[in-house]
């Protein structure tokens, strides 16, 4: 324990001594209550280091009281002031979409914008996804989702159930021997967890058969209930996919976008094939349907093309603009359009006129499309 505190400090020191040198930096924060019940504020940071963009572990602060607006401000500011870090150096922060960080009047990032008032904010894209999901969720398909929990609730909150079911997977011998819980706080929990419960179906119905739970025995034994199980199993994964892709170092707004953008036409992808009974893109979905009469396929149809849409519409909703004419100058300076996104960036027309300059540099084009994108701007 005393070697990963030293070891800690020594992070935490180097990265100050750096971040007194007048650098300009870029903070993420997020609060939440941990396995104990007390609130932790954690905060990375994210800053150019010889020509390097840099990305730390900042600091972890437990709130000791209330999570308001402004305990969450006065623990970032207490730890600026004792680092010599200052507010002037700090260009943009992202957060959640919470009351206690967005506040009109007392929210962190009001207080944090009058210490600097031209402080760029961000929602993080991942609660945005997230809430996305959230929204979409309704009617029969919430239905199966809410019954699902529930099945595994009545196992895994039993330890005996726990172990007769985990005995009765190995007898069988299937791949898996146990279920996964389900954690709202967690949301990408769920695509693993349906995932996990299509694969047990038939081990889940002999379970409840056994233990006189006919409610989920039925639901188990009934295709329709099964097939809508499947798609919120494939699209659940899909998500998560998604969401996997927009995390971990080097990720930034520009290729973020360009992942929800790509998502958004899967999705207009996803509605043309299943209006043509193309379920092809749902592979859980083609294998549950081939037990499913003519009648059941059409309201199947019918719900996941529901969902979808509005899936859809509540993307455009949660990310209104994704990647803007102002920024495209940073991925295509030198395409065909380049001197287009010039003229529409969000600059000077100093700073304009410096760009055409680099756009026209043969060498540094040669530059441009050997380098990877942050690597070149930031030299």
């Amino acid at each position: 324990r005393r070697r990963i505190i030293t070891m800690s400090e020594d992070i935490v020191k180097n990265v100050n001594e750096i971040l007194q040198k007048d650098k300009e930096f870029a903070l993420q924060l997020d609060e939440s209550t941990d396995v104990s019940g007390k609130s932790q504020l954690i905060s990375f940071i994210r800053f150019v280091n010889e020509e390097k963009i840099i990305e730390q572990f900042l600091f972890c602060r437990e709130l000791q009281t209330t999570t308001t607006g402004v305990d969450i401000f006065n623990a970032v500011d207490n730890y600026f002031e004792e680092n010599n870090m200052v507010w002037s150096n700090c260009i943009s922060i992202c957060t959640d979409g919470a009351a206690a960080m967005t506040g009109r009047f007392k929210g962190f990032l009001t207080l944090a914008k009058n210490k600097k008032p031209n402080l760029i904010t961000i929602h993080c894209f991942l609660h945005r996804e997230a809430l996305m999901v959230k929204s979409s969720d309704g009617g029969e398909l919430s239905d199966v989702l809410k019954t699902v929990i529930e099945m595994i609730n009545y196992i895994k909150k039993r330890p005996v159930k726990c172990r007769i079911f985990e005995e009765l997977c190995k007898n069988i011998g299937t791949e898996h021997t146990t279920l996964l819980y389900h954690t709202e706080i967690r949301w990408l929990s769920r695509g693993k967890i349906l995932n996990r419960v299509l694969e047990l179906q038939d081990q889940l119905q002999i379970f409840f058969e056994a233990e006189n739970i006919n409610n989920y025995a039925n639901k188990i034994d009934d295709q329709m209930w099964c097939a809508k199980l499947a798609y919120l199993a494939d699209i659940f994964q899909k998500l998560n996919v998604l969401n996997s892709s927009m995390q971990g170092r080097k990720e930034n707004i520009i290729s973020t976008s360009d992942k929800m953008e790509s998502f958004k036409k899967k999705i207009n992808l996803w509605l043309s094939c299943i209006k043509n009974d193309d379920f092809s893109c749902f592979s859980s979905v083609e294998e549950s349907k081939i037990h499913l009469s003519i009648n059941q396929k059409t309201e199947l149809k019918n719900i996941m093309y529901e969902h979808l849409l509005t899936l859809s519409r509540n993307l455009k909703s949660y990310f209104p603009s994704l990647l803007t004419t102002e920024i495209q100058w940073v991925v295509s300076l030198y395409g065909p359009c380049g001197e287009e996104n010039i003229k529409n960036a969000n600059l000077s027309s100093t700073e304009k006129e410096q760009l055409l300059e680099i756009s026209s540099d043969t060498t540094l084009k040669s530059k441009f499309y050997m380098s990877e994108n942050d690597s070149f701007w930031i030299s």
